[in-house]
Formats: structure tokens, C-alpha cells, sequence
């Protein structure tokens, strides 16, 4: 307040982070046969798999750098060992505790979607429920997404806040380069590369629910 009578001033600052970034490669190879007798499907699926390796790699350096935003402040559902409706709220919960948090996605592996195909109708509303039917556990609950990310444990839940959780800055976009060197050998070979880095930089936009482990294996 600079003075009485006047309009409070609100001084905004701002600091900045650099967050290193780290390359993703991957390759796929194939016989200049399968060109020549026009199996374009099977190169179409070797395309397929490059993009799949590439997904699975960052998936697993985005797992380390959220576990490690939470770790140490889990939170345990007492007694439960599947993912109830009880879990899903004690993870809207303790995100809600922080003012303006809310989770927008919530991460589950298979074994865990298949928890939520067996809500009934005291869970969920007929229109929720025809959602969650169609997309076999994958749809919309409370406004938020439910996304399946098989590298999680059958034991946690994981709920974020994209809008406050953190940044992906990408260094160089996801690039293919064709091989030249394979052609001594009659092949083909792709070779896929990009530079991203990872970081949370509010870690209370990030809750992980464990589920009882007395019935749960990892």
C-alpha cells in the first residue's frame, strides 16, 4: 500500500529455470527383399514400432521425474486394494486441499481401468457410466481424464494438474533420418531422434494414491 487513499500495487517477478534436456533415439531396420516384393505392411508396422519405442522411452523418463516430484508424500488408502471410488476421491482431495488444484488427469495401468469397468450405478451416472463402457475404463470422471500408462504398479494411482505441474521443453522435434550405411548390407534403416528435457516445478500438482498393499502386487 504506497499510501492511504491510493490503489495497492501488485509487483510481479519472475525467475527463471533451465532444465536440461536429454536425447531419445531409437532405429528400425529392414531387407531391401520385403521393397522388392511390395510388403509395404510390414514396413508400415517396423514405422509403427519406431514411433511406439519412442513413446515408451519418454513415458519412462516422465514416470521418474513424477515419482520422484512425490516421493515421500504418498498417500495410502487404508484398505483398499482396487481402485474404488473412495480412491479416486481421496486423490481429488488432497490435490483440492491446495487452493485452485484440481487433477485433470488421472494415470492407471490396465489393471486398474479394469477396476473402474466394475462401478455400478450407485458409482457413476448412466451417461458416465456409457462413457466408461465404450472406452473399456478410459473416459472422463469429475473432469478428469483417465489415461492409461501401463508402466505404473497395480498399487498407485496417479493424479496431476497439467496446468500447474510442470514443462517438456523440446530442444529438437522428433526427427527420421534414412541410414545410408545400411545399403552395403542390401537393408534400410531409419533412425529416429529428438532432444527433450522433463521437469515438475510444482510438486502439489502432482498426488500418487497407493493402494493397500496387502492385496496388491507390484
Amino acid at each position: 500500500l504506497p499510501r492511504i487513499g491510493q490503489a495497492p500495487q501488485n509487483l510481479v517477478g519472475h525467475r527463471e529455470i533451465h532444465i536440461p534436456t536429454v536425447e531419445i533415439t531409437d532405429s528400425i531396420e529392414w531387407k531391401l527383399q520385403l521393397a522388392r516384393q511390395r510388403r509395404i505392411n510390414i514396413v508400415a508396422r517396423k514405422g509403427l514400432s519406431l514411433r511406439n519405442a519412442i513413446v515408451k522411452l519418454e513415458n519412462e523418463c516422465a514416470l521418474q521425474v513424477v515419482r520422484a516430484a512425490a516421493a515421500g508424500k504418498e498417500i495410502v488408502a487404508d484398505g483398499e486394494t482396487e481402485l474404488t471410488k473412495r480412491v479416486f476421491n481421496i486423490g481429488f482431495q488432497a490435490m483440492e486441499e491446495n487452493e485452485d488444484y484440481r487433477p485433470d488427469i488421472v494415470l492407471v495401468n490396465a489393471k486398474r481401468a479394469g477396476d473402474i469397468r466394475m462401478w455400478g450405478t450407485p458409482d457413476l451416472d448412466p451417461q458416465t457410466m456409457r462413457e466408461v463402457w465404450r472406452n473399456a475404463g478410459v473416459g472422463n470422471i469429475w473432469g478428469a481424464d483417465i489415461i492409461p500408462f501401463h508402466d505404473l504398479r497395480d498399487d498407485e494411482v496417479i493424479f496431476i494438474d497439467t496446468t500447474r505441474m510442470g514443462i517438456m521443453p523440446i530442444r529438437q522435434d522428433f526427427t527420421t533420418y534414412d541410414d545410408p550405411t545400411a545399403i552395403q548390407n542390401f537393408r534400410q534403416r531409419v533412425l529416429g531422434y529428438e532432444e527433450v528435457g522433463f521437469a515438475v516445478v510444482d510438486t502439489n500438482a502432482v498426488k500418487i494414491v497407493k493402494l493397500d498393499s496387502g492385496g496388491v502386487v507390484g
